[in-house]
């Protein structure tokens, strides 16, 4: 289709043979009106500017709580402002942090202890560019004995992350239904001494699942069943194994056995 071209991209047409019948006024009438209204539109569109183009060379740098994020200036004369957009959490969506940015750096203070996502666009008669390139924080490193917060990740594949409706807490892991039975979510331990550790976990469930398996460095140490709480916001502190972990840094790994339970955090207790 040429540029002239109003009108939808799908539909049909209705074709007569023979000669063409007499135009009744009526019709001669709506013609000529859609003749204008076609005008009128091609003449808005031809008005509208092109998107901005994307922002480009989003960069990171991350010092003791302080994360200072900086990209090229755009070469469009007309660019009035830059978004930053922020990802409060591994597998959670994009959220707009900071609008009417006119310098091309941008600090946040504001990031607790889990992994976040950034991202920029520029702005120009309220039309803004598509995301620029992605940029993460570091991981962190879990210190253990302590709690684990779902949402502190550093892998997260079938599960996302959602704000939580328990009394404790910012964030838990959920999905359509609850974690689906092939999630895989990944963490970072820093454990202060090697020994036993005693599990529970806060968890929400409609009904009993097969609950998950905790991994450490690969080896599979225990499988942890989720018992009904009452639903999805009903929360529960459910007690679970007991894990031996060596002293430093280790990886540790939860692979969801079942569907429809959400999870809080863990916490590792030294016997």
């Amino acid at each position: 289709m040429g540029k002239k071209f109003i009108g939808p991209v799908e539909g049909l047409r209705v074709a007569l043979d023979g000669a063409a019948p007499t135009m009744k006024s009526n019709t001669k009438q709506f013609k000529k009106a859609l003749k204008i209204a076609q005008h009128s539109e091609q003449l808005k569109r031809d008005a509208v500017l092109p998107y901005p183009d994307k922002v480009t060379n989003l960069t990171i740098n991350q010092q003791q709580g302080l994360v200072t994020l900086s990209w090229d200036k755009s070469e469009q004369a007309d660019i009035e402002s830059y978004r930053v957009y922020r990802n409060p959490a591994a597998g959670s969506t994009f959220e707009l942090l900071a609008p009417n940015i006119v310098e091309t750096t941008f600090k946040d203070a504001n990031i607790d202890n889990h992994q976040y996502e950034y991202t920029v666009v520029a702005v120009r008669h309220h039309q803004q560019s598509d995301y620029s390139n992605t940029v993460k924080t570091r991981a962190p490193w879990v210190q253990i004995p302590g709690r684990l917060e779902a949402e502190s990740a550093i892998e997260i594949t079938g599960s996302s992350v959602g704000r939580t409706s328990d009394v404790d807490g910012k964030f838990n892991l959920t999905g359509p239904r609850g974690i689906s039975d092939k999630a895989i979510v990944s963490y970072q331990l820093e454990v202060a001494k090697s020994g036993h550790y005693s599990l529970s976990y806060r968890v929400a469930a409609p009904n009993d699942t097969k609950g998950f398996a905790i991994l450490v460095n690969g080896e599979e140490l225990a499988t942890e069943k989720v018992t009904v709480t009452g639903g999805y916001h009903q929360w529960e502190t459910q007690t679970g194994a007991t894990i031996y972990l060596n002293q430093g840094r280790n990886k540790l790994t939860i692979q969801s056995r079942d569907k429809n339970w959400k999870l809080n955090w863990v916490n590792f207790k030294q016997n």
